[in-house]
Formats: C-alpha cells, sequence, structure tokens
C-alpha cells in the first residue's frame, strides 16, 4: 500500500511549497484535486501524471485510495485537519500511511486579517450539519465562534435565527473571498446582516459583545401556557426535580412524550445544549406554543413532532437516552411498552403524574421488565396538586 500526501493549498492558488512538498509533487505519478488545482501545478507534474478529478473532497473514494498501490497526493485548500479530508482519512486508514501538508485554515485566516484573539476561539462548520451545531454554542453564550458557512447556512440566514431567538448580543465579521480577487471583510450588527447579500465563498466569526444572563430554572411567569393559563405549565420545581431524576448528564437524546408548553424540553436544553431533545405531543397548538417560548426565552434546537405518540414511526430518530413521560391520559403500559423498544441501555425512563392508577402502573410494569427504580419524590407547588417524580433504569 502507497503512501497518502494531502497537501493543502491557499484559496488563491499561491503554491508556497516549502522544498520537501516541492520534491513530493515532483517525484509522485497519481494526484487527486479539482481542475483548478491541476492547473496551479502543472508545471512541477512528471509527464506521465495521472489526475483524478476531485471536485469536493467529500466525493473521494476510500476504496479507490486503498487499492492504490503507488504513492498518492490529494490536494485540499488549507488545513486538512479542519473538517478537512484529514479527519476522514484518520477514521479510515492507518496513521502511518498519512502524511499531511498544511495551511493556514479560513477561520485563522479572518482572524489575522481582523486582528482578532483567537486564544478562545470555537470553531463550527454548518455545512452539512445544520443548526444544531450553532445552537449549541449560542446556548452556551461562547465568546468567539468562527463558522464555516455554505449556500444554505450564509451569514444573512445564520443572523435570522440569531435575531429569531435573541442573540443580538454579537456582531457579525463576515468575510468573503479571503485571498482572491474581491476580497471582502465586513463587521455587522445582527439585525444589519439580516437584509444583505454575500458572496458564496465566506466564512464568518461571531464576537459576543456582552453575556445575557440567564437564572437557573426557567421562571413560570417567563412561560406562554395553553390559551394564556399558567395552569397546565410543569412548574419549576417539578421540572429542575424531573431533570435531576433523568441523569442528563453526559447524554445524547432526551425524547419527552406530551410537552404541552414544552417547559421541560427547553429546561432541558438550555441546561445541556450539546444534548438532542425531541418532544411528541397531540395538540398541534402545543407546537405554535413551544415555538413562542423557545423564542421568548432564546432556547433554539428543541425538534417537535405532532402526533400521538403510540402511532408514530420512531425508526429514523435517534435513540434515547432518557425520556421524560409528562403526558399519558393513564395509558401508561402501552406508553413504556413503546419507549422501552427503543431506549438505550442503562437509559432513564421518569414520569411525572398526580393520579395513584398511573404511579402504580408505572412501578408494576418497572418491576415486570426489571427496570431498577432509581428516584421517587411528591412535590407540592402553592394550591397544585401535588406530583410524584419516579425514575426507573433499563438495565
Amino acid at each position: 500500500m502507497g503512501q497518502i500526501n494531502v497537501v493543502g493549498i491557499t484559496a488563491s492558488d499561491d503554491r508556497n511549497f516549502n522544498e520537501e512538498v516541492r520534491l513530493l509533487v515532483q517525484k509522485n505519478k497519481v494526484f487527486f484535486g479539482s481542475e483548478k488545482q491541476k492547473e496551479s501545478v502543472r508545471d512541477l507534474l512528471r509527464e506521465d501524471y495521472q489526475w483524478n478529478l476531485l471536485d469536493n473532497e467529500r466525493d473521494i473514494s476510500l476504496d479507490h485510495i486503498l487499492k492504490e498501490k503507488e504513492d498518492i497526493v490529494i490536494f485540499t485548500y488549507g488545513d486538512p485537519w479542519f473538517y478537512g479530508i484529514g479527519s476522514y482519512l484518520l477514521e479510515n486508514v492507518s496513521k502511518d500511511r498519512i502524511q499531511i501538508f498544511a495551511q493556514k485554515n479560513i477561520i485563522l485566516t479572518l482572524c489575522h486579517k481582523t486582528y482578532t484573539n483567537y486564544n478562545r476561539l470555537t470553531n463550527i462548520n454548518l455545512s452539512g450539519l445544520g443548526w444544531e451545531v450553532l445552537d449549541e454554542v449560542l446556548l452556551d453564550q461562547r465568546s468567539l465562534i468562527g463558522i464555516l458557512t455554505d449556500k444554505n447556512y450564509s451569514p444573512d440566514q445564520i443572523a435570522n435565527r440569531m435575531q429569531d431567538y435573541g442573540y443580538d448580543n454579537y456582531q457579525m465579521i463576515v468575510g468573503e473571498n479571503l485571498g482572491v480577487e474581491g476580497e471582502r471583510i465586513r463587521h455587522l450588527e445582527i439585525q444589519e446582516a439580516q437584509d444583505l447579500n454575500f458572496k458564496e465563498l465566506n466564512c464568518v466569526l461571531l464576537q459576543k459583545k456582552y453575556h445575557k444572563y440567564h437564572d437557573f430554572g426557567i421562571a413560570d411567569l417567563d412561560l406562554k401556557g395553553m390559551h394564556g393559563s399558567r395552569n397546565q405549565i410543569t412548574k419549576m420545581p417539578v421540572r429542575l426535580t424531573a431533570l435531576h431524576a433523568l441523569h442528563l448528564e453526559g447524554k445524547s437524546c432526551l425524547w419527552e412524550v406530551g410537552y404541552g408548553t414544552g417547559s421541560l424540553s427547553l429546561e432541558a436544553k438550555r441546561q445541556f445544549p450539546a444534548l438532542k431533545v425531541i418532544g411528541f405531543e397531540r395538540e398541534e397548538q402545543c407546537q405554535d406554543l413551544l415555538i413562542k417560548n423557545a423564542r421568548n426565552l432564546g432556547i433554539p434546537g428543541v425538534k417537535s413532532i405532532i402526533g400521538d405518540f403510540l402511532d408514530l414511526d420512531l425508526s429514523e430518530l435517534p435513540r434515547p437516552d432518557a425520556v421524560f413521560i409528562g403526558g399519558h391520559d393513564r395509558n401508561v403500559k402501552s406508553i413504556l411498552d413503546k419507549i422501552h423498544h427503543y431506549l438505550n441501555d442503562n437509559g432513564m425512563i421518569v414520569i411525572s403524574t398526580i393520579d395513584n392508577i398511573s404511579r402504580e402502573s408505572f412501578f408494576k410494569w418497572a418491576a415486570e421488565n426489571k427496570y431498577s427504580i432509581n428516584y421517587q419524590s411528591c412535590i407540592k407547588v402553592d394550591a397544585y396538586n401535588a406530583v410524584d417524580i419516579i425514575s426507573c433504569r433499563k438495565s
């Protein structure tokens, strides 16, 4: 098996090669890269070179690489380790076969050009990953965020999402066509960036201007209830106790069955920004309520699924590490049976209930299915009914 050499070049295709890379290109025969990259190194190639056209690093065939007996050279832009082909190769090929020659990545280029100290920089890549990676760092209110964009997640779309959820406490720096003709760098307020157009080749820095304070625990008065009523809102002491019972630290996915106003899902997402949170609810109007509460509280990223939980096809969803049952109409056994099918090993199920029938059904089901009871508590808030919170763990 041959050596895999990955060579980063700048966006302007300035070769800027050291002698080691120059000799590497001159002696090798098999190359992968774009047409533009081929033209930039053509004068260094030997007469019998073989060029495999690669317009996008994601198009590369791992089988082709693994079967190649000769040494190969793969051209890429910037730093192959920075959301690039380097990490992909390392996951699939022995590191002894890989040699990387990197250039400065595009986010660091923007930092240098704007004299931005990047000691506390957090980088994210929206390309192919979606809003959840942005939501996580915004909920954490990171001080400096570098963003790799694409045409589906452009600076104006990023600004719109941030404005929707109240993250106007950042300034946006957009670098366009960095290192090539038409380079432009703009410092923008979030509201200002919403209505602007940007060149397709761009990247973004978000600099936090000030920190937005949030209480530990969402105040009940900050939540909108059904038809303006607060009676159906899961009260803060109950929510926080349920989060304790769910053991969400280090978990990847939470389901809430019967999310109502969305209070527990939103509380979980705020406390654990990296957590995938999926809420299920029969009432369509609850989805609008969840969206309003999420935007009012600045908590993006909770996924809503409308329909009867027992009738839904859940096979394409991430399997949960924890499930909270808030709405059940005493149909506890059927809901638990379905959850059991999808719940990861050592996963937690927590129920909140105000009636003894559901409470006893939960205990009976847990015993029959060899789940261990981990936590029990009864909480009474003001003049409202006492709520039992019970958790069990899947063995």
